[in-house]
C-alpha cells in the first residue's frame, strides 16, 4: 500500500509485527547499532509497507511495530519529528527524578546516578530532548524547548 504524495517522508513497517512473539524476533532484529543478522532486512523486504507522505503529514503507529526509515528518494533532506510516548504507568514505582533534588543527584557517583535513571539504554531510552539525561544535572542546563 503506497499513499499518493511526495517523497518527503518514508517509513517502512512490517504489518502486524507488533503481534509477533519474542521467539520470532530473538537473535534477529537489532542490538541498537544495526541488524544482528544481515539477512533480516532482506527477508522482511517483501513484507514492508511504504508510506509516502507530503510535508506536514502524520503517521501514528504502536512503537512495538517494527519500523525504520527507508531510502530518501527525493532531492531534499528528509526531516521528521518523532514524538515518543508511553503510558504514565510504564515507569518506576518511585519517581526518583522528582523525589531527589537535582543538586543532590549531581554530587552522587555515576553508578548511583545511573541507578536513579540518569542513563541511556541503547539506542535512546531515557534520553531528554535527544540528549543524555545527565546534562539536566548541570545547573546552567536549559532544555531545548525553553531556549
Amino acid at each position: 500500500m503506497t499513499l499518493p504524495a511526495t517523497t518527503a517522508a518514508l517509513k517502512l513497517c512490517q504489518p502486524a509485527s507488533h503481534q509477533w512473539s519474542d521467539d520470532k524476533l530473538v537473535q534477529e532484529y537489532t542490538d541498537g547499532d544495526g541488524d544482528i543478522n544481515d539477512e533480516f532486512g532482506k527477508r522482511l523486504a517483501n513484507q514492508t509497507i511504504s508510506i509516502e507522505m507530503p510535508t506536514g503529514s502524520c503517521a501514528v503507529f504502536a512503537g512495538t511495530l517494527l519500523h525504520r526509515g527507508g531510502p530518501n528518494n527525493s532531492r531534499s533532506r528528509r526531516c521528521a519529528f518523532s514524538n515518543q510516548y508511553c503510558q504514565p504507568w510504564a515507569r518506576t514505582q518511585e519517581n526518583f527524578y522528582l523525589a531527589i533534588p537535582a543538586e543532590k543527584i549531581a554530587s552522587m557517583s555515576d553508578k548511583v546516578q545511573d541507578l536513579l535513571g540518569y542513563s541511556i539504554h541503547a539506542p535512546f531510552m531515557g534520553q531528554v530532548s535527544a540528549s543524555h539525561p545527565k546534562k539536566t544535572l548541570d545547573p546552567d542546563y536549559i532544555p531545548p524547548v525553553m531556549r
